[in-house]
């Protein structure tokens, strides 16, 4: 065959992309290039062009029973080495590399790709027998799996060995898991330098590994990451001609950076997705029932798009889809009847945009916290794709989120149960063939079978059958949710027994923390860290909160320590962490933990907050300001943690930001009172202070004013607000010349001093004497000042009468407090309150 045709070669690399994308047909471009194949009397050019008719057709099946002899040098080579990696100078090593071209003098691009189509028909017919369905026989058999693994080397069990990762063991009731393997062996083969798609696919398989780990792996998300950098460098990606091909590989990534908890990275996928879209979501409001009883229609959550019309349609409609199965209820409606028939009928979405509002959705429920408001948020995203069904895999999802999303609805659970039952009996079944399941599919986080068995299991707890959820995660070999049914049925004694069979049939470190979870003995978590040659994260994170629940601290932090050394992905073990190091005053380590949190998940102002306050102890308060604006981002509505912004603000010189909490403060309590922090911000405007910007802060006297305007309209009866506000009213102005100043300061002063009388007791406490006769001082200096000013006689002498009163009754109190006072009494505050009277009096 003449690779040197560029014809050939362009069409070749076409086929390999709308193979990733999942839009192969048979069609005129497939029937010329499998014509251009056949010309060529090369054995391996016939063999390619049988491969993509299968592929085509996905018989899957067929092609991992073709005799394929050229894989036979692999076959000693799979048998003796598991797949490894490492990075070099930026770029990915295989432990694999150069095994193929040892044994060939000449592997060209055909050769690459039948490696290729092989990888990807094991991992497709994998995932099909434990995603999506079809389902394959437990004792099928493949042709090209026996070359790569013999039966006498490679049993099940040493598959799922070989595939468990960093201590952390495989989902041991998977189907078929040499599939996954072999598809894994073939793409970590460094043969494939000229297959655009190689690094997308393993990718593909590398997550789904991950996938069938409980834990997540930190080599894995290395490796991920590095190829998905790699990738996204690459030409056709960049093509405007194959802008598909960008969008669903964003969407794509965004659904593994969910996975990992990189919140951030995956808004900017979906993001980059709509703009490639040309498409804008966004939650709007709509007036409709909800019940068949409800006579006032009232606003409901509804999802509107915004999309270029002149954007065509890449990805087929699928023509059968999952049973959406309706809300028989007596009261709640099957769908919200709208007022507007306009608001029900939404524009019509193509697959793509589908497929991006999914992941909107996904992202939504990974980034709020679990409240009323975020079910809502959710439900009205699944709604709109429920509306208008386009890919299979996207209905399938959408139903899955709907069940998990009713699951809490009294009056919807049983749909959540009977969808549920029904989604996993559609998984198993022949119809519709996997042509039409795949569609998008790896956009989608489609979940396993048995994750969807386990959410079964967890909905049959939550109304009191916890024996037939028992019998579901015996069934899965969910042996950590199975300890937890046998303790809430009393029958602990019946776990250790099961566990202690498992153990002795075949240990592993995962079964030995479930029996230390079982009898609390330290003694089992250990025995698991050494039997994973200290590689098991689980069991040091095990030891570590079993001494936390005795709150022997001292002992728990090594073994946290220890755990996120092995897998750093472990964002609630940090925050523990930090919380322990925290309670033993080590806020280094504080700090270094609340960090790690707000990198896997950057949305959890608990923990930013939390890092203030370690930076705080540290006396890193700018670090500490920092963090708890990233907290503020998260969550708006807690009152505490603007509480403390406002304080740390005040330590920081940031003074706009003191008075935006303080409103803040104001919205969510109605009530707030803090004279310190009042004190230091009208200090600061009243001197012109730099703020921590080096702006002077006589800038911030009008939103100043405006604070205290409407703090006292709140809280009238407190004489520091007052007296406050009477000294910022006359800051950074020469207020002894302007009446309407002096009107509002004697104003504010004159209801100070009020206050302070109010109180029955200060005449007996001292603080509240001095404070009293000095707010009584600065009333009578400001009187003066005041009146100078007034020309006509009657207002002069109604504010001489007004503040002579006020004066001579607390200068009369005072004299007769001497006697009460004898060592400390403020003698000559008293008879500058006098002088100032006498004063005022003879103006």
């Amino acid at each position: 065959m003449d690779l040197n045709n560029s014809q050939l070669k362009d069409e070749l690399k076409k086929f390999e992309i709308n193979l990733t994308l999942g839009i192969l047909t048979e069609d005129n471009f497939t029937e010329a290039l499998i014509k251009l194949l056949l010309s060529s009397k090369d054995e391996h050019s016939l063999l390619l062009s049988e491969l993509i008719k299968k592929i085509i057709n996905h018989n899957y099946k067929d092609v991992l029973n073709m005799n394929i002899n050229f894989l036979k040098p692999l076959v000693t080579f799979c048998a003796e080495k598991t797949p490894e990696f490492s990075f070099e100078n930026g770029e990915i090593k295989s432990n694999y590399s150069n095994v193929i071209h040892s044994s060939m003098n000449d592997f060209n691009y055909v050769k690459q790709l039948i490696l290729l189509l092989l990888a990807v028909a094991a991992l497709q017919e994998f995932v099909g027998a434990n995603l999506c369905g079809p389902s394959i026989p437990e004792e099928a058999s493949f042709a090209v799996l026996s070359d790569l693994l013999p039966v006498e080397v490679y049993t099940n069990d040493r598959v799922l060995d070989v595939l468990s990762r960093n201590g952390e063991t495989i989902m041991t009731k998977i189907s078929h898991p040499k599939l996954l393997y072999s598809s894994l062996l073939l793409l970590s083969a460094d043969t494939f330098s000229q297959c655009l798609t190689h690094k997308w696919w393993l990718i593909r398989c590398l997550m789904v590994q991950q996938r069938i780990i409980q834990e997540t792996i930190p080599d894995l998300h290395l490796l991920i990451s590095v190829l998905i950098k790699q990738l996204r460098e690459m030409e056709f990606l960049n093509d405007k001609a194959e802008s598909l091909a960008l969008i669903m590989f964003l969407t794509e990534c965004a659904h593994i950076h969910l996975h990992y908890h990189e919140v951030n990275s995956a808004e900017m996928c979906i993001n980059e997705a709509g703009n490639k879209l040309d498409l804008q979501i966004e939650l709007s409001g709509a007036v409709g029932k909800r019940t068949r009883f409800q006579t006032k229609p009232v606003a409901q959550l509804v999802v509107k798009t915004t999309k270029n019309d002149s954007v065509t349609n890449q990805l087929a409609n699928s023509d059968k889809f999952p049973k959406d199965l309706a809300l028989e209820d007596d009261t709640v409606l099957n769908k919200i009847e709208y007022v507007n028939i306009e608001d029900n009928n939404t524009d019509e979405t193509l697959p793509e945009e589908q497929i991006v509002v999914l992941a909107h959705c996904c992202l939504m429920q990974k980034k709020m916290a679990a409240t009323d408001l975020k079910q809502e948020e959710i439900m009205s995203y699944v709604n709109f794709l429920l509306s208008q069904p386009r890919l299979w895999s996207v209905q399938f999802k959408a139903l899955t989120l709907r069940c998990q999303v009713e699951k809490a609805a009294t009056r919807k659970f049983e749909r959540s149960l009977t969808q549920l039952e029904e989604l996993i009996n559609t998984a198993t079944k022949d119809e519709p063939p996997f042509s039409v399941r795949q569609t998008g599919l790896y956009c989608t986080s489609f979940p396993f079978k048995y994750n969807l068995e386990k959410l079964l299991a967890e909905l049959l707890i939550s109304i009191g059958s916890v024996k037939s959820a028992l019998d579901i995660f015996e069934r899965l070999h969910l042996w950590e949710d199975a300890v937890v049914c046998y303790k809430q049925l009393g029958m602990t004694v019946k776990a250790v027994e099961v566990l202690e069979r498992l153990i002795a049939k075949k240990e592993s470190p995962v079964l030995w923390c479930y029996l230390g979870d079982v009898t609390d003995d330290p003694e089992n978590y250990k025995k698991a860290w050494e039997l994973s040659g200290q590689k098991n994260s689980r069991s040091q994170r095990a030891l570590g909160y079993y001494y936390l629940k005795r709150k022997d601290y001292e002992k728990c932090i090594p073994h946290f320590i220890l755990s996120t050394d092995v897998n750093h992905l472990q964002p609630t073990v940090w925050f523990t962490l930090g919380y322990v190091a925290t309670e033993v005053g080590d806020y280094e380590l504080a700090a270094r933990s609340y960090r790690q949190v707000v990198l896997l998940d950057n949305d959890n102002f608990e923990a930013w907050n939390n890092l203030s306050n370690a930076y705080i102890k540290l006396k890193q308060k700018e670090r500490a300001w920092r963090s708890l604006q990233e907290a503020l981002k998260c969550n708006y509505e807690e009152w505490k943690v603007w509480e403390n912004f406002l304080i740390v603000s005040v330590d920081v010189g940031a003074f706009e930001d003191v008075i935006r909490s303080y409103h803040r403060l104001l919205d969510l309590k109605n009530k707030h009172i803090d004279a310190e922090v009042l004190k230091i911000l009208v200090n600061a405007i009243d001197k012109n202070l730099p703020d921590i910007h080096d702006s002077p802060s006589s800038r911030l006297k009008d939103k100043s004013l405006q604070l205290f305007g409407r703090l006292t309209s709140i809280v009238t009866n407190k004489a520091e607000l007052w007296e406050l506000y009477s000294i910022l009213q006359c800051s950074g102005t020469d207020f002894k010349n302007s009446k309407d100043v002096l009107d509002k300061a004697v104003t504010f002063q004159h209801k100070a001093i009020r206050s302070c009388i109010q109180n029955s007791e200060w005449e007996e406490e001292i603080n509240a004497f001095n404070l009293t006769l000095n707010s009584a001082l600065r009333f009578a200096d400001l009187c003066i000042a005041y009146v100078e000013l007034l020309e006509e006689a009657s207002l002069k002498q109604q504010q001489k009468s007004v503040a002579k009163y006020s004066l001579q009754n607390i200068i009369t109190k005072a004299d007769r407090a001497s006697s009460r006072f004898p060592e400390n009494f403020p003698e000559e505050t008293v008879l500058s309150l006098k002088t100032s009277l006498q004063t005022l009096i003879g103006l």
